[in-house]
């Protein structure tokens, strides 16, 4: 009796906390879940919003989107520039835990310009866990419908992670790409529509109790307390290293093929290899230099001091990388210095 008493306190106390703070959070123009569900394109960010980071266990941040959904200036006629360059990739380019200002994005941007003589603009195409089923489908959204100079593609251990969200994403059949929209016929995305036709698929309720039920490993010793046992019967399992498979192959052999492509590498040495093995026509930038030129100053590019553990680049690393491969690129693409 006394731990439903407790459950029903919780519960009660939750609901009342995410009704202030959705009060608080709209007033301020700020919108908690970042993701809405496009019919055709899967999860995209809400377009036109303030988005924060408050609830990650890394750094605090405030990232706009634009009208189309990514971070950053809009891809217009109004902001291309002599180069234009987009960065496609997984949370890392998004980096919705650093200030906008700060993502290496920006700052690849502005260390180009103060470079190069003909102007430079970079175009931010973040987004969260981006596996190469999925980065295949952004990396021909980007070529098709913004055209640009070059596209940096990263790729990091979080590349090769499995795909388990309301996406399209490429599969391979009789050795042709076919495209699988099914998350469109899954429970969860008709809940979503079910929640968006009543106004709450945007609610900071929503977004926490989505959360909580997928990062319940992490979350419940600190949210639940004593209540941890009866959501958790097992032990926490860790998750294991994930390894390529032979469709992550295809997938970079199919991105090669592309023109004026830019692979950006964070990857262990073996997979880092097999990767390499992969490239055949696009230039590659390896990023482990420059990340462990930081830590040869004892500073770890991923360490987060409001959590004492490992997750996304900090600050520093933004800041290191973004000036680092900048001068990458001008080495191995762009010969006309101011």
């Amino acid at each position: 009796m006394k731990k439903i008493k407790s459950i029903l306190f919780f519960f009660l106390a939750f609901i009342t906390f995410s009704f202030f703070m959705e009060i608080f959070l709209s007033s301020a123009a700020i919108t908690v879940p970042s993701i809405s569900v496009d019919k055709e394109k899967g999860e995209r960010y809400v377009a036109n919003k303030t988005t924060n980071s408050l609830f990650t266990t890394e750094g605090f941040g405030l990232a706009k989107t634009n009208s189309l959904g990514w971070y950053g200036k809009e891809c217009n006629k109004n902001t291309r520039q002599d180069i234009n360059i987009g960065v496609i990739g997984n949370s890392f380019v998004a980096a919705r835990q650093v200030f906008e200002r700060n993502n290496f994005v920006t700052k690849l941007e502005e260390n180009l310009n103060n470079s190069l003589e003909p102007s430079v603009a970079v175009f931010n195409f973040g987004k969260e866990a981006l596996p190469t089923s999925e980065l295949l489908y952004l990396v021909n959204e980007v070529e098709n419908d913004y055209k640009l100079d070059y596209n940096l593609v990263l790729l990091n251990e979080r590349s090769f992670e499995g795909l388990n969200r309301m996406v399209p994403f490429y599969e391979k059949k009789q050795d042709k790409f076919v495209l699988n929209t099914s998350f469109k016929n899954s429970s969860k995305y008709k809940i979503y529509r079910t929640l968006e036709s009543v106004g709450l698929a945007h609610s900071s309720l929503t977004f926490l109790m989505y959360r909580v039920k997928n990062q319940l490993q992490n979350a419940a010793p600190i949210v639940f307390g004593k209540l941890y046992d009866i959501f958790q019967k097992n032990g926490v399992q860790k998750s294991q290293p994930s390894s390529l498979t032979e469709l992550d192959r295809d997938i970079i052999r199919e991105i090669d093929k592309k023109q004026k492509i830019v692979f950006l590498l964070d990857l262990e040495p073996k997979k880092k290899a097999v990767v390499q093995e992969c490239i055949k026509n696009s230039t590659i930038i390896d990023l482990e230099p420059i990340l462990d030129s930081i830590r040869q100053n004892y500073i770890d590019p991923n360490f987060w001091k409001i959590s004492g553990k490992e997750g996304h680049w900090n600050n520093t690393a933004h800041d290191i990388v973004g000036k680092a491969l900048s001068k990458e690129l001008i080495q191995k693409k762009f010969k006309t210095i101011k």
